[in-house]
């Protein structure tokens, strides 16, 4: 505006970029630019989210969807839980110190400890969307260690995101690449496994260390035209991980018990 250009004239003739959801901007980031990629995120708290090209596609009760640019629509589910559970849990619990608790938790068999959770200690959000929901454990026992409770409640975000996934994947392209980034689930091989065995698909893991800020570069220099497209320059990825069909099978079960729990306290 001339007002502006009066006020401030040695910004006149500067390009100004409106900001951008970092949920977008990870997907960039990590080279989930199309339906072939599909990002999976958790750092304090977790989303699924596909990016596609051209009209808007319809959006399954439970997801959202929202438009970066004239012709891209970023569609999946969101959750409020995340890392955060990680750290709830070692803050109440006596759990051993983070770099052992891989270790421990690779020790227990899956699901096999009878705690059914609600993660939501920070309310509810993809797929109920519930205004009352809190976290909820049901099923311990005096038996119950703190590290089954912990295995119980990363358990049960990636049921979660498998709920999400049961509404997202359908509309995705075959052979699409389900991708891994944030540092919450990164740093932990055995919730990468967990989260690749509830899924029942293999989980590849992004090596970018900055993909928000990558994302957020990258939108800006397809604006100027130094980059052609959002995908110019690949995204690297590193080891792949795949799921064990027989920890698939227990957790399809354990996922009935956690929508058997949801449904008898919040409908």
């Amino acid at each position: 505006a001339p007002e502006y250009a009066n006020r401030w004239p040695a910004l006149a003739d500067l390009p100004f970029f409106l900001s951008v959801g970092d949920g977008a901007a990870v997907n960039v980031g990590t080279g989930c630019v199309d339906e072939t990629r599909v990002a999976l995120t958790i750092g304090t708290t977790g989303a699924m989210r596909v990016l596609s090209r051209g009209p808007a596609p319809e959006v399954p009760t439970g997801l959202w969807a929202y438009r970066l640019g004239i012709d891209r629509t970023l569609l999946g589910g969101s959750f409020s839980e995340g890392g955060n559970v990680v750290q709830w849990a070692l803050d109440n619990l006596r759990l051993p110190s983070v770099e052992h608790l891989n270790a421990e938790l690779s020790k227990l068999e899956p699901a096999a400890h009878g705690i059914s959770v609600l993660p939501f200690i920070a309310g509810e959000r993809a797929t109920g969307w519930s205004t009352s929901a809190t976290g909820v454990l049901e099923g311990v026992r005096v038996s119950s260690r703190p590290i089954e409770i912990l295995q119980a409640m990363l358990e049960s975000v990636a049921y979660r995101f498998a709920l999400v996934a049961d509404l997202l994947l359908p509309g995705v392209k075959s052979g699409y690449q389900m991708i891994a980034s944030g540092g919450a689930i990164q740093n932990s091989p055995w919730w990468l496994q967990t989260m690749t065995d509830v899924l029942g698909v293999p989980v590849v893991v992004s090596a970018e260390e900055q993909d928000t800020s990558r994302g957020t570069a990258i939108l800006a220099l397809n604006a100027l035209g130094v980059w052609d497209d959002l995908d110019t320059h690949p995204a690297q990825i590193a080891e792949t991980y795949d799921p064990d069909p027989a920890n698939s099978d227990v957790y399809a079960e354990a996922r009935g018990h956690q929508a058997e729990l949801y449904s008898r306290l919040l409908g």
